[in-house]
């Protein structure tokens, strides 16, 4: 075989070999390429190498693999941090590196079309490592998935040790989470079950306002339909506990100053008629009509108790009063107020021979204190023709007789007061919300009765509302209207969200 002529013939099916750079299958190889392959019908085939691992060079011989040498590896595809997969693979100088690729499988890119690969354990987006996966829009970052499998969304690299999800609202975005609901379940649903002592919801206001926003709440209720029983906020315990304190809606205030703290304030629209708070027990109603109410409790059948109160129950300037049918509708009938505390007994006896024994209740004489200085009073009314009488007291009750030895048999009445046991040295008592000084601006001039007449009675309300003037009040305390003006920015930001 002619040498030279085999020489030329490889070196023209080569191309043009110069010092600069290589080109097979053309004679003009581009001048930024060492290496320039040109075919239309072929492509550069790649050694296949049956890689072991990601970290291992294994089995590549002549020493340690070069940054960036290129391989296919024919390998199975493994399991574990550092497996392998069918596809190209560069060395990064530590590891094996694999190239993305277009196809379906097991470790390979996420399509936008999607994955056919049908194990979870092969097919996933995230990371092998103790890295977190962080999701970024803008080429800011929305969005971690810690290693720990936290998740935080707006929070950056910080989340709280007990969060499992946190969410962070900005000034932009005010609404961290919002629920929507356009079918028959509830648009957020919380359970804490088992023996866990936590809340199902924990919501907490804390820091200072956005100008213009002022004071917020830890929960906002809200009810914008046309149902006429909806409700802003509901609570219920539906747990399986036969003992223990079980709550629907705990309200708690605490802070480390201040003087007013409050656990729970019902209100209404004032401009309107409503009540602040109803409490009902067994068989409660919701009370109709134009009403003007603080708070209602309502017991069914006036068994058991509508309001309780363990400790002083005080009402200021105001009448304390029992509600009683009538002809001419419910009357009201008003206590007897006293600037000391007493408890009384009522009833009656017979004079036989001018002389009576009566001996009291002893369940009476258990709740009352009777000694020389707290001695007890006895009030007796002749019920017929007799001399005057006077009473004998003991520790068990009292004896009445006919003065001038007087023999008379008619009956009489009487009362009997004596002080609460425990309460016996009571005698006023300032009551100290109210400040100090004289505290008479305070109170209304005048209290005009209410009419007998319902109708008459409605007007008269109505009246009151339309000419109320606020009075006086001692320092530190709060209107409820200025306190509503106070907050209604932050509630018509509420109102005015696109979310709400």
């Amino acid at each position: 075989m002619n040498r030279t002529k085999t020489f030329l013939g490889v070196a023209l099916s080569v191309g043009l070999l110069t010092a600069q750079n290589v080109g097979i299958g053309t004679s003009s190889p581009h001048g930024s390429a060492r290496l320039h392959v040109s075919d239309t019908e072929r492509g550069v085939l790649i050694p296949n190498v049956a890689l072991t691992a990601q970290n291992s060079a294994t089995p590549i011989v002549g020493g340690a693999p070069a940054v960036s040498l290129l391989v296919y590896n024919t390998a199975p595809a493994g399991t574990g941090a550092n497996a392998v997969f069918p596809g190209y693979y560069y060395w990064n100088g530590n590891r094996w590196v694999r190239l993305l690729t277009a196809t379906n499988g097991g470790g390979e890119a996420w399509l936008t079309l999607g994955n056919a690969g049908t194990n979870p354990n092969d097919n996933f987006i995230g990371t092998t490592n103790a890295q977190p996966l962080v999701f970024r829009t803008n080429n800011s970052e929305r969005m971690r998935i810690f290693s720990t499998g936290q998740v935080g969304i707006n929070t950056g690299a910080a989340i709280d040790a007990t969060d499992l999800m946190a969410v962070q609202g900005t000034v932009t975005y005010p609404w961290a989470i919002n629920g929507y609901t356009t079918g028959n379940g509830g648009a957020v649903f919380a359970s804490s079950e088992g023996t866990t002592s936590y809340s199902a919801v924990d919501a907490a206001r804390s820091g200072g306002a956005p100008a213009g926003q002022g004071p917020g709440g830890g929960v906002i209720g809200y009810y914008t339909g046309s149902s006429p029983d909806g409700f802003g906020v509901s609570g219920r315990y539906e747990g399986t506990s036969n003992s223990g304190v079980r709550v629907g809606v705990r309200g708690y205030s605490t802070s480390n100053g201040g003087n007013l703290h409050v656990g729970v304030v019902g209100n209404y629209n004032t401009q309107l008629w409503g009540i602040g708070v109803i409490g009902l027990s067994f068989g409660g109603a919701y009370p109709v009509g134009n009403n003007d109410i603080a708070v209602v409790g309502w017991r069914a059948n006036n068994a058991n108790w509508a309001g309780y109160f363990n400790g002083n129950h005080t009402v200021v300037n105001g009448a304390k009063s029992a509600s009683v049918p009538t002809s001419k509708g419910n009357q009201h009938l008003y206590v007897i107020e006293s600037p000391e505390i007493w408890f009384e007994e009522i009833g009656g006896g017979q004079l036989v021979n001018g002389e009576a024994r009566i001996e009291l209740d002893p369940l009476f004489l258990e709740t009352v204190f009777i000694d020389e200085r707290h001695p007890m009073h006895i009030f007796i009314q002749l019920e017929g023709e007799a001399n005057d009488v006077y009473v004998i007291k003991d520790k068990a009750g009292f004896t009445v007789k006919e003065k001038n030895g007087g023999r008379s048999n008619v009956p009489f009445s009487y009362r009997v007061v004596a002080k609460r046991r425990g309460y016996q040295d009571h005698r006023f008592g300032n009551d100290p919300i109210w400040g100090p000084g004289d505290t008479r601006k305070y109170a209304a001039e005048y209290v005009p009765p209410p009419p007998i007449d319902y109708h008459e009675c409605v007007k008269f309300w109505e009246e009151q509302k339309r000419n109320w003037k606020p009075t006086p009040l001692p320092e530190g305390f709060v209107w409820a209207h200025e306190w509503e003006e106070r907050t209604r920015p932050a509630m018509r930001a509420v109102s005015a969200s696109p979310q709400k």
